[in-house]
């Protein structure tokens, strides 16, 4: 009898299988915002077909089925991904202790899901059960990061790093944000953005609702604080920086969620004044892509560009940045100028506070984990960003090259340029699509764009990272300059 072929898998496969479960999980839940900022939750007015006579989208449902069409249809690339995941740690010999069941809880979290979501259009967006098929998702993903954790943590049985009592705070902080999702879910679905106009609220009233909401968030960030003094105290130097990183995106977050309050639930973050959203970001598109181009290959042809690092960014940011573009003309001007200046300041200061970064490159700090921390932050949020509002974004990008990767401020830049070209050509894509372009106007920015783009990268190139340092120092206080003006000068 003729022996079965075993198929091996490695440990660095079945890591990467695990990571990719993460990121498309976090996709799913980053498109199906898309569709409820863009009222296209009944896009698809029935389930599981998209309308009474049709599995896919119809002309005549327009954009709104083609949002919601297409964020179903990432559901099956979320699945076979988790059957991969599933299939390899079936296959992983010897296999690392509890992984199967989360691997279980992933795969089968999927189709739960696709019945939620079913469930979610046959009640016409009832907001209990949006908010539902929402925390549903935060399991999925917590359960997808809990199997990665697993594959990159040694074999064997688990090992208390921290006392018991400190333990009991961290769950206790778990709980208390576990809290904090669930009213969130309620504040949704007290608000404005029901994912159709036609789709009822939840009753609650929206100004207390959100008061009890931002306490839960006090306290979150109370005891976040608390978990990074006591593990630092201890010395326990992971559990600290996973601290930091917890306080860090809840503070990002509330930021934005004050803004949200303040300014009547907007539905996006922008920074266009003037003309409308969408046509003042899509013609800026058409006269950028030719100087952040211009810029990348007088790199390219000067310098040793990081192709492992910019093109993976610059790939997902063409499709990252066209989510944007698409989701940006329902954005109010204005609406989110005080973010992005507080972002600013924020940048400067953490540049002036140190003034060896990105002087000296750190090959040191290039290590697998960061270079995909790279690739998703460069490619997928700061390219999101550029499609939606854009001021910033190349600095935000050589900040994060250099902070992450290790790279000097000139390749650091050099990067920045390969993937801001590739934003720009995705948001360029959806905002001609929808002729949000003023091409003549466009066209005239263009040759102005190609001549500073060539000019300041032969300059960079031979001046070296300290006048690029002074250079984005100068660019960032500019626009904080420009937006404070805008925000509070301005008639």
């Amino acid at each position: 009898m003729k022996p079965s072929v075993r198929f091996p898998v490695s440990a660095s496969l079945l890591r990467r299988l695990a990571f990719a479960s993460i990121i498309a999980n976090v996709a799913i839940v980053v498109t199906g915002g898309a569709v409820r900022l863009t009222a296209s939750g009944l896009g698809c007015p029935t389930w599981p077909r998209c309308t009474d006579g049709s599995y896919v989208t119809t002309p005549e449902m327009g954009a709104h089925g083609v949002i919601e069409f297409g964020n179903r249809l990432l559901t099956f690339a979320v699945g076979i991904i988790a059957l991969a995941v599933l299939l390899a740690v079936l296959a992983r010999r010897p296999r690392p202790r509890g992984l199967l069941p989360l691997a279980v809880a992933v795969f089968l979290g999927i189709p739960a899901q696709a019945v939620i979501g079913g469930i979610t259009v046959l009640t016409n967006l009832n907001p209990w059960v949006v908010g539902l098929h929402f925390l549903a998702s935060m399991l999925v993903i917590a359960a997808a990061y809990a199997l990665w954790r697993r594959t990159v943590e040694p074999d064997g049985p688990a090992t208390p790093t921290v006392p018991a009592a400190l333990r009991t705070l961290a769950l206790v902080t778990t709980l208390v944000g576990a809290a904090v999702l669930v009213v969130g879910t309620w504040v949704t679905g007290s608000g404005p953005h029901a994912g159709d106009q036609g789709a009822a609220r939840n009753g609650l009233d929206p100004e207390a609702i959100s008061q009890v909401h931002a306490d839960g968030v006090f306290l979150l960030i109370g005891l976040s604080v608390a978990l990074v003094f006591a593990f630092r105290a201890i010395g326990a130097a992971r559990a600290t920086r996973a601290a930091v990183v917890l306080v860090a995106v809840e503070l990002g977050q509330g930021l934005i969620g004050f803004v949200q309050y303040f300014t009547h639930l907007p539905a996006l973050l922008v920074a266009a004044p003037g003309v409308p959203v969408a046509t003042a970001l899509g013609t800026n598109k058409l006269a950028a892509i030719f100087g952040t181009s211009t810029a990348a290959v007088t790199y390219a042809r000067r310098t040793k560009l990081d192709w492992a690092v910019a093109g993976p960014s610059a790939g997902l940011a063409v499709l990252t940045a066209g989510l944007g573009a698409a989701l940006a003309g329902a954005v109010p001007a204005g609406a989110y100028r005080p973010v992005v200046l507080l972002v600013l300041v924020s940048v400067a200061v953490f540049v002036l506070a140190r003034p060896r970064l990105g002087v000296v490159a750190q090959p040191a700090r290039r290590t697998p984990r960061r270079v995909v921390a790279a690739v998703a932050v460069a490619g997928l949020g700061i390219a999101l960003y550029d499609g939606l509002i854009g001021p910033g974004t190349g600095t935000f990008l050589v900040l994060a090259f250099t902070a992450l990767v290790g790279a000097d401020f000139v390749h650091g830049s050099a990067m920045a340029k390969v993937v801001n070209a590739g934003t720009n050509l995705g948001a360029l894509v959806v905002f001609a699509w929808t002729g949000h372009v003023w091409w003549l106007l466009g066209a005239a920015m263009a040759v102005c764009n190609v001549a500073g783009a060539a000019l300041g990268a032969r300059m960079a190139l031979r001046r070296g990272a300290g006048f690029v340092r002074v250079v984005l120092l100068v660019v960032v206080l500019a626009l904080v300059g420009k937006l404070g003006y805008d925000q509070w000068l301005a008639s």
